[in-house]
This record gives C-alpha cells, sequence and structure tokens, in this order.
C-alpha cells in the first residue's frame, strides 16, 4: 500500500496536505535546549519542524512567512503562548516530504496548556508523465 501511495506522489504534478495545529499555551516552533516543541515526520521518516503554509527549513508557520502572526516577535501564533485558543494552519506541498506520517506535539505539560492538531487527506492533482508528453 505505501509503495502505491509513493507512486502516486512521484507521479502527480502537485500534492499537499493542510495541517492545523490548535493550541492554548502550548507552543509549537520556540525551542528548548535547541530542540523544537512540536515536529512532524514525513515519508522519508525525516523530522520536519517547518508548518503547513512555509517552506522546509524555515522553522516558521504561515504567519512567519506572511508576517501577520498575532505577536510580531515570533514565527508562529501558537508561539505567542497565549491563554485562549489560536491556531497555525496551512498547506504542506512539499511533496517530497508529503505523506505527514506521525506528529510530535510536547508542550502540554504546563498549567491550562492545550494542543490539538488536524490534519487533512492527502491530495495529489495532475499527471507529470502525461504533461512530459504534452512539451
Amino acid at each position: 500500500m505505501l509503495e502505491q501511495l509513493q507512486a502516486t506522489i512521484n507521479h502527480a504534478e502537485h500534492c499537499e496536505q493542510e495541517l492545523a495545529y490548535y493550541c492554548k499555551k502550548s507552543r509549537l516552533s520556540n525551542k528548548q535546549d535547541g530542540i523544537p516543541f512540536s515536529w512532524w515526520i514525513g515519508k522519508i521518516n525525516e523530522t520536519q519542524t517547518y508548518w503547513g503554509g512555509s517552506k522546509p527549513d524555515a522553522q516558521k508557520c504561515a504567519c512567519g512567512i506572511q508576517g501577520t502572526c498575532i505577536d510580531s516577535q515570533h514565527d508562529c501564533n501558537c508561539d505567542a503562548d497565549r491563554n485562549e485558543w489560536t491556531n497555525d494552519t496551512g498547506l504542506l506541498t512539499y511533496k517530497e516530504h508529503l505523506p505527514v506520517t506521525k506528529m510530535f506535539i510536547t508542550d502540554t505539560e504546563r498549567p491550562n496548556s492545550e494542543a490539538a492538531y488536524k490534519l487533512g487527506p492527502l491530495l495529489c492533482y495532475g499527471d507529470r508523465k502525461y504533461l512530459c508528453l504534452l512539451h
């Protein structure tokens, strides 16, 4: 089954998967001792610390790329560490890393700290083989 999924991803022109992280006093990409509080694992069993709407190795969320985070001192809304619910949501589009296979969320041990995530389905579009024949 995994081989079929990888073949589909490899032949697709574009793939995406939505990742939403909901937080209340639960930081996402801030680091403690050089290690991010949360991360995900993709198809090649490699740790990824960027989030939906961002780029690999950026260690940011969509709002950090766009400059729209609720606290301009942070690159993710959740890193503002607020006592009310907020979220960081966006599409993961680097198909070399898809699909998300595991999630690790660690900053939920403090008082009033809560987190949840929603992982959308993997969606792939287009056929690279067919497109190559057209060119």
